[in-house]
């Protein structure tokens, strides 16, 4: 897709691949990001290192972007602390919500495409107290009740976002993203990958859960056919097969045979969550092609490479 484009967060884990992608298709882009520059970006790239909290009231206005991907966000990877909860306020409820303010002043923007969750549904639907027999499919109208902070801030925004587009020129689809795993990020199978390349031993439990693993480069891919698409309101994204921990650990051991597996007892729920991806399907005519199988080894790659730097 062409045009001007504008990336929050583009230099996250999903970011990076589709601010690649939008530069091999031509896109004037603009990314707005609390890290530093990726060095590897060219210069073409307008980057905004800040605050979108802080931004000016017209410097949107000079970027007047035909496309917004937001992306920009801040988790905690287990259970989530009381510090978290400020930290959530500001840079999910408040960020998002600065951000439409400011999108809605852009007489260019056609769409808007929101790096959502599927931490918005009901996890009594897919938690489980003894190892599931059964994936449990989760479709765009499953119960909604978010399990965490982070959650409860991505379905404000998708309400926020349905509203203010039903009452504005712009469209915008909220796509509800499953487990992202990718280059450089602190999923669990970047975190595991890298003990296990410094020889270190791995703490697992909980193997028989089962979680929708997606690549964040096919996040990426899925993204821009959302904004390519007619879609709008709320969508899945993920594989739509769903693979148990245990099948994590075993494609890690054909690489590392000689890895060390620590069993830690817990009290824990267990996990069956798997995304419907009949109307993402429906809507884009394409589903994500990278299984773990092919993803893991990429990961162990870069790991290995940016581990020698």
């Amino acid at each position: 897709m062409k045009g001007k484009i504008l990336v929050t967060g583009g230099a996250g884990v999903i970011g990076r691949p589709l601010v690649g992608k939008l530069l091999q298709n031509g896109a004037e882009l603009s990314v707005i990001d609390l890290a530093e520059r990726p060095k590897e970006w060219p210069k073409e790239v307008c980057y905004l290192q800040t605050d979108i909290n802080q931004l000016d009231k017209d410097q949107l206005l000079k970027i007047n972007p035909d496309y917004c991907f937001h992306l920009a966000a801040s988790f905690e990877r287990s259970e989530e602390s009381p510090e978290f909860f400020q930290k959530n306020f500001y840079n999910n409820i408040l960020l998002s919500h600065a951000l439409l303010y400011h999108l809605q002043r852009c007489d260019c923007l056609k769409k808007i495409i929101f790096a959502s969750s599927y931490l918005v549904y009901n996890p009594e639907d897919y938690f489980f107290k003894t190892p599931p027999k059964k994936r449990v499919n989760l479709s765009e109208v499953s119960s909604l009740s978010p399990r965490n902070l982070c959650g409860n801030a991505k379905l404000l925004h998708e309400n926020e976002l349905n509203f203010i587009s039903r009452h504005s020129s712009f469209k915008a689809v909220s796509a509800r993203i499953f487990r992202v795993y990718g280059k450089g990020s602190h999923d669990i199978i970047s975190r595991w990958t890298r003990l296990l390349i410094a020889g270190k031993a791995i703490k697992i439990y909980g193997k028989e859960s089962v979680f929708d693993y997606i690549y964040a480069d096919d996040v990426a891919e899925g993204l821009i056919r959302l904004a390519e698409s007619e879609i709008e309101g709320v969508v899945n994204l993920g594989t739509g097969k769903s693979r148990r921990v245990a099948e994590v650990l075993a494609i890690l051991k054909e690489h590392f045979p000689e890895m060390d597996v620590e069993d830690e007892e817990h009290s824990s729920l267990y996990e069956a969550s798997q995304a419907c991806m009949e109307e993402f399907v429906k809507a884009v005519k394409w589903r994500p092609t990278t299984t773990l199988e092919k993803g893991i080894p990429k990961i162990i790659a870069y790991e290995k490479t940016t581990g020698l730097k």
